[in-house]
């Protein structure tokens, strides 16, 4: 997932009336939420594929295992049965939730990224400072 940047609304200066920018900001901040809910509903996605996947595989792997043990089998063969059954399901369990962590972390990392988006702090203070310039108020504080 990639974080796609979107472009800052302009400061308001005496000629742009403030309705505008006020507009301009809900605008931006819509769109990046937007995205944020796309992102993680594509992560989701990839979530429910991978485990879809997984429990694929291992019904799979599981069938064949019971078929095996329904042939003629010594206790050696069960013990073997029962020791490939065992191996193939830890392993699955270690990927399984090897691939749930790298998705969850590039869903997380996706939604950070937006966040940031939504909270540009120097840009609000450029805005405020124009604000007050255009109304003459003294509203805007300065970073400390």
């Amino acid at each position: 997932m990639t974080v796609h940047s979107l472009p800052l609304p302009s400061a308001p200066s005496s000629a742009t009336p403030l309705r505008g920018f006020w507009d301009a900001v809900q605008q931006h901040q819509s769109a990046a939420i937007a995205d944020c809910a796309t992102s993680l509903c594509h992560g989701l996605d990839g979530m429910w594929k991978a485990q879809a996947h997984t429990v694929q595989a291992v019904a799979q792997r599981h069938a064949a295992i019971a078929e095996k043990s329904k042939g003629p089998c010594t206790p050696r063969d069960l013990v073997a049965l029962q020791t490939e059954w065992l191996q193939f399901g830890m392993e699955s369990a270690a990927r399984y939730w090897q691939q749930m962590g790298l998705l969850a972390l590039d869903m997380q990392t996706s939604v950070l990224g937006f966040r940031n988006q939504c909270a540009y702090p120097d840009f609000l203070l450029e805005a405020a400072s124009a604000i007050d310039r255009a109304t003459g108020r003294g509203i805007a504080t300065t970073r400390s």
